[in-house]
């Protein structure tokens, strides 16, 4: 169903195999061990990314744009009670968006500076929550990433763009995706 998503410049997304999605979860995983996050509570973050609860079932497109090598991904998961996780989520990041509005990751002696900010989304029958946050690499690099995410019922949706060193994706490119792979949920 993702392989029939199209980004807004026409490029499709590449469906990501379940054996390619599974190495990378174990990779997330492993890449988090020994990051240290300040303030502690904004590392809740990092953890709940890399895992997804048991029982889900998900799928996972991408599509890359080479003029500036920013990166869409687009997550679709079935589990039920997604609508009241998500809400449960919501509260969570509600609770944490002052606390977490500026942290630090420190991995291996290297520090980087993130800043996060919770934006207002608006999708199609569905709840919605979305997020920006730029993260400054000890390089001086700067990696800007916008999620928006919808559920409704046992279906939800993430769109992720990551970008480096160039302008953050705008909601309502996200939101529209989004809105296209539940639209997509719906003709099934």
């Amino acid at each position: 169903m993702l392989a029939t998503i199209a980004m807004p410049d026409g490029a499709p997304l590449t469906v990501v195999p379940p054996e390619q999605i599974d190495a990378m979860a174990q990779q997330g995983l492993q890449s988090i061990e020994g990051v240290v996050v300040t303030p502690e509570e904004c590392g809740a973050v990092f953890e709940a990314a890399a895992q997804m609860p048991e029982g889900t079932r998900y799928a996972v497109g991408a599509a890359v744009n080479p003029t500036d090598q920013s990166a869409t991904i687009i997550t679709l998961t079935e589990l039920d009670g997604a609508e009241e996780l998500m809400r449960s989520q919501q509260g969570d990041a509600e609770a944490r968006a002052e606390t977490c509005s500026t942290y630090q990751v420190e991995l291996q002696g290297e520090t980087a500076t993130g800043e996060s900010t919770l934006v207002e989304t608006a999708n199609e029958s569905a709840i919605s929550t979305g997020a920006r946050g730029v993260l400054i690499l000890p390089t001086g690099q700067k990696q800007n990433t916008t999620t928006v995410s919808a559920a409704r019922g046992s279906i939800s949706v993430t769109a992720i763009s990551q970008s480096m060193d160039s302008p953050a994706a705008d909601i309502p490119i996200l939101e529209g995706l989004v809105d296209q792979v539940l639209a997509a949920v719906d003709q099934e």
